[in-house]
């Protein structure tokens, strides 16, 4: 929150936006406290002190949500990077000498449609991530270990989760990239998300026969919405003339204060109150993109180390390994199909249910939703570590195998389904206490 008492400059988070001074080069000094507004200027507009703080607060969680996506993107990196020598100590103890030899095993093993499947993916995956090949020599070598040649896992639809996990990755990396490095350099991000996202529609229309996919795998809308957070995030601008999701800008709402009418400032402070609630479902959206990735990965890692290990693979080793990636196939589709501006915005009303915010000028849910949507309109690294054996700690593979074995735990309901029953719940209670009230009042009036 800010402290709207003392004179205060500069984006959210320190400059998480760049350049949010050039707007305003007239206030750049001596901006008057607006201690004094709220007992004279809210006379006839009691409610704008309420409306300034929930605009703040909207603007704080949306900078908390752009500060957890790209905590859990470093986190995503480490465990790329902690893959590296557990990689290298498969293709070794494989005979395999580099990641193309694991290529052309694999390739020589597919369909020609399969392969045609794969080249795509890695292609994407090279443009979206710069290159960054860590995750497709996992996804190679768990298409090979566990469904090539255990027999574990339908190759297809491992290749099918691979691809949209890294349509995932692209855009979560690129609103980091917009968050940390401008928007210049973001739009380039989400244009090769967005390339990525329309190859995975195609690919859907090829292999859906194939690969004989449940309903919750039908990702043709998935993959347009996506696309369209996608662009609004890069294009959407606030009110003042900042991009929403880049970062807010604190001392705009000063400003309101100080230079406006009581009646403007409810009218600039409502305008404030729509765009970052609908921005703040955008940002949900992609913290929920990279918390996802990040798992995805956790799961990769566990599966490397069961099967990277210098120490021989044993059938036990392997059972763990397929169990994880079934697992990490189904962690995929429930993202993919769970991520979304409803599920977002739950999680969000559900917030702010608990920590009792004013939201008497909050759009409703269905014109919020609408609004988002239509605004709204992916050869190993070398290293000294890397070219290390590896014979991992048995605590450290026990952990791996013990996320196979506690499968029923490690897929808990997912946080919308949760959000949406306590929501359920909590209407069903005030209907109860309408039902209540009207079936006391009622009486009563009736014996008047």
């Amino acid at each position: 929150m800010v402290d709207t008492s003392s004179t205060y400059y500069g984006c959210a988070d320190g400059g998480l936006a760049k350049g949010c001074k050039q707007f305003y080069p007239s206030f750049s000094t001596s901006i008057a406290s607006t201690a004094s507004f709220d007992s004279t200027i809210m006379v006839f507009f009691p409610d704008n002190v309420s409306r300034r703080d929930r605009a703040l607060q909207l603007q704080d969680d949306i900078v908390s949500l752009q500060k957890s996506a790209i905590k859990l993107k470093d986190a995503m990196d480490k465990q790329d990077d902690r893959m590296v020598p557990y990689i290298n100590e498969y293709l070794e103890k494989n005979g395999m000498a580099s990641f193309s030899e694991l290529q052309d095993k694999l390739a020589a093993a597919l369909t020609p449609e399969q392969q045609k499947q794969y080249q795509d993916l890695v292609d994407n995956s090279a443009k979206a991530e710069k290159d960054n090949k860590i995750a497709i020599i996992a996804i190679t070598t768990i298409a090979l270990s566990s469904g090539i040649i255990a027999g574990s896992i339908k190759t297809a639809i491992l290749l099918r989760a691979a691809s949209l996990m890294e349509v995932l990755r692209a855009y979560a990396r690129a609103f980091v990239t917009l968050v940390t490095e401008g928007v210049e350099a973001g739009l380039r991000a989400f244009n090769l998300a967005a390339i990525a996202a329309r190859w995975v529609e195609g690919q859907h229309v090829l292999t859906h026969h194939e690969i004989n996919l449940t309903a919750s795998w039908d990702t043709e809308s998935v993959a347009e919405a996506t696309e369209q957070v996608a662009g609004y995030a890069a294009n959407a601008s606030r009110y003042l003339g900042f991009l929403s999701i880049v970062g807010i800008l604190s001392d705009g709402f000063i400003l309101v204060y100080t230079y406006f009418s009581e009646k403007e400032q409810k009218e600039e402070l409502q305008k404030a109150i729509k765009e970052l609630y609908v921005s703040r479902i955008v940002a949900k959206v992609f913290a929920q993109m990279c918390d996802a990735i990040n798992t995805e990965s956790g799961l990769m890692l566990s599966y490397m180390i069961l099967v990277g290990d210098s120490t021989k693979t044993t059938s036990e080793d392997q059972q763990a390994a397929d169990k994880i990636a079934d697992g990490w196939v189904q962690h995929v589709k429930d993202a993919w199909s769970e991520i979304t501006t409803t599920s977002s915005l739950d999680l969000l009303i559900l917030l702010d249910k608990q920590r009792g915010s004013w939201l008497n000028d909050d759009p409703s849910y269905q014109d919020a939703i609408a609004a988002a949507d239509d605004k709204i309109k992916a050869d190993p690294p070398q290293s000294g570590a890397a070219v290390a054996k590896i014979n991992t700690a048995k605590a450290v593979k026990a952990a791996a195998h013990s996320v196979a074995a506690a499968h029923d735990e490690f897929w808990p309901q997912s946080m919308h389904h949760l959000s949406a029953a306590v929501l359920h719940v909590e209407d069903l209670r005030k209907e109860k206490l309408k039902a209540d009230l009207k079936s006391v009042i009622k009486p009563t009036i009736g014996n008047l």
